[in-house]
């Protein structure tokens, strides 16, 4: 049947058929929808824990990772001090993990230089030059003809390796000279320059030489002003030459950024204990999305024993707990400083020991809970979404049968409508028939 133009509720019932169907369809929506939404709601909020819980726990692993890898204890600090000068405008100091502890003296004697030569001054740059000859640089040769320019000759020059560059310098209006200069510092790196016909006659405006320094009283050569071999695992990159200053450089261990390292690893320890409590506390009328959760109750208890393992270390020097690293009633951890460094200060290699076999363990745990897409709680979260899409799509349904449902009973009740008219147009017939006859009668 279609539908009018133009249709008004109830209009020859007096009914308001449009807020009934409404009313009617929001009974449908709380018996088949409303339940499907709250289960969706229950799923989603233990989906975003689940979610917390994987990160709390990724960023614990990163940092038990840092002691199974060493890197933890790997960390030194560089003191550089020069008497009346910044040391920092003289050299510059970095280090690698392979770096080792160590006091040096340095005096920086000279820079390493590259070669630089200069031709004599010619009168254009652009203009032929009018030689003819020839010119070597280590032993390669450019044919100088009498076309040739200034700039034809850099660009021939430059055409023949990267050993060495060639420039054009402005002195002066109407004064250029060719500028030669080598790509690599150090006496080996001098340049070998023939001009047997003098066209050019070049002046060597400084010298190719290797840097030089004196380390604890040792004179020393190096090629470049980057020196990465002087020290394992440090870095000097010389700035400038100082005769007669002492620079005094020292490498140590940086305890400082191992505590900070084991105060960030308890304190994400502690994150996912509160988490737990969270979860397993009771309180009167509520019950917590994971509460009664066998894997979470499951990782806490695998957590807790792998912090109270005892590792095959002499006794004293077997569980973290000797080291400073305590296990409290509430199941949190606390750090007690000054137990830890007289423990290092005193047994370095047993305190770095345990320290790594407990964190070996705990990430080999860590990795099977969050390796992506096999880890456990990825395995957790995936299930979750999957049920949270299949709601989905009885949601979608519902709500499809819904509006079905709807647009049915809209056109039962239009037809309801058209019946009550035409039984209203009848009786109207009626009742003018019979006002008819009564007045025939008299």
């Amino acid at each position: 049947m279609t539908e009018p133009t133009q249709y008004i509720s109830g209009l020859i019932s007096s009914l308001n058929w449009d807020e009934v169907i409404d009313k009617l369809i929001e009974v449908r929506k709380r018996q088949l929808v409303n339940p499907l939404e709250k289960n969706k709601e229950a799923l989603n909020e233990k989906l975003s824990l689940w979610k917390s819980l994987s990160e709390k726990l990724s960023s614990l692993r990163n940092s038990a990772w840092d002691f199974y890898m060493g890197y933890a204890f790997q960390n030194f600090k560089v003191l550089l001090n020069a008497q009346g000068i910044d040391p920092q405008s003289v050299i510059e100091v970095s280090t690698s993990r392979f770096v080792e502890e160590g006091a040096y003296e340095l005096e920086i004697l000279g820079l390493a230089q590259a070669d630089v030569w200069t031709s004599k001054v010619f009168s254009s740059e652009g203009q032929p030059l009018g030689l003819e000859g020839l010119l070597r640089i280590n032993g390669l040769e450019i044919q100088i003809s009498s076309e040739d320019t200034l700039q034809t000759i850099r660009d021939k020059i430059n055409t023949l390796g990267d050993a060495f560059k060639a420039s054009i310098i402005k002195v002066r209006e109407g004064e250029f000279v060719l500028l030669l200069r080598g790509e690599k510092t150090g006496e080996a790196n001098a340049l070998n320059l023939e001009d047997p016909q003098g066209l050019f006659e070049f002046q060597n405006l400084i010298r190719a030489q290797d840097a030089l320094l004196r380390v604890n009283g040792l004179t020393v050569q190096r090629p470049s002003n980057t020196i990465n071999d002087l020290f394992k695992g440090l870095t000097i990159q010389l700035k400038r030459a100082l005769p007669g200053t002492t620079l005094f450089l020292e490498i140590k261990k940086d305890t400082e950024s191992l505590i900070q390292k084991i105060e960030d690893f308890v304190k994400g320890y502690n994150e996912i204990v509160s988490f737990f409590r969270e979860q397993f506390s009771y309180q009167e009328g509520t019950i917590k999305p994971l509460m009664g959760d066998v894997t979470l109750r499951g990782i806490k208890s695998t957590l807790t024993s792998l912090i109270l393992q005892k590792v095959d270390l002499p006794e004293g020097f077997n569980a973290l707990t000797f080291i400073g690293i305590s296990l409290q009633k509430d199941g949190t951890l606390t750090f007690e400083k000054e137990v830890f460094l007289e423990k290092l200060s005193s047994e370095p290699e047993n305190t770095t020991s345990l320290l790594q076999k407990v964190s070996t363990n705990l990430k080999e745990y860590l990795d099977k809970l969050t390796t992506p897409f096999a880890g456990l709680l990825n395995l957790k979260t995936g299930l979750l979404e999957r049920q949270i899409e299949r709601i989905n799509e009885q949601i979608d349904r519902q709500q499809y049968l819904i509006e079905k449902e709807k647009e049915r009973l809209r056109q039962q009740f239009l037809a309801l409508e058209e019946a009550l008219a035409q039984l209203k147009s009848l009786s109207d017939w009626l009742s003018r028939q019979i006002d008819i006859s009564f007045k025939n009668s008299k």
